[in-house]
């Protein structure tokens, strides 16, 4: 499968798991949109561990999955989604 210029939407980036998931989508061509759980201190979670110049090819969302008007903003943009986001308690 191609992946160049494919649009993705993984959520739970910012997690182990999404971070390399971004990583590797960048690698094969893809656009990513990674959404990382807003906070008040914009971290960015493992993905401040990937190289500057694959982070800078990543389109960073703050916000939350469960805020449905935030994700119809960028709906027609996806054309995959890779759900990776969850509670941790």
């Amino acid at each position: 499968m191609n992946l160049k210029n494919k649009y993705f939407l993984v959520t739970g980036a910012d997690g182990f798991i999404g971070s390399h998931t971004v990583e590797k989508l960048i690698d094969y061509g893809a656009k990513v949109i990674a959404l990382v759980k807003y906070n008040s201190w914009n971290e960015i979670g493992y993905l401040k561990y990937l190289p500057k110049n694959k982070l800078k090819k990543i389109n960073l969302l703050f916000g939350d999955l469960r805020d449905k008007n935030f994700l119809t903003k960028y709906a027609n943009k996806i054309e995959y989604v890779i759900h990776l986001s969850s509670l941790i308690s």
